[in-house]
């Protein structure tokens, strides 16, 4: 029942471009690099991941495989 009332909060704050965790704004989100061509990782503040996907302009929660390809990917 919680999650109910929490899931629409949280995706409010990223249509606004705000971090879930902390409300500060994800354009001064540190980028920590590519995934693909049309999206980056970055990680807030609080060290939340997120990936920006440059064709729509949004941010979503990274997924456990994204965080794992991208630090497989730079340990090469």
């Amino acid at each position: 029942m919680l999650k109910k009332i929490i899931k629409p909060i949280q995706e409010g704050l990223l249509k606004k471009k705000q971090c879930s965790g902390c409300t500060k704004p994800l354009k001064d989100a540190l980028e920590l690099g590519e995934i693909s061509e049309t999206k980056k990782l970055v990680q807030c503040k609080c060290k939340r991941i997120y990936v920006w996907d440059l064709e729509t302009g949004t941010y979503r929660r990274a997924t456990l495989d994204e965080e794992q390809y991208f630090l497989t990917k730079r340990a090469k």
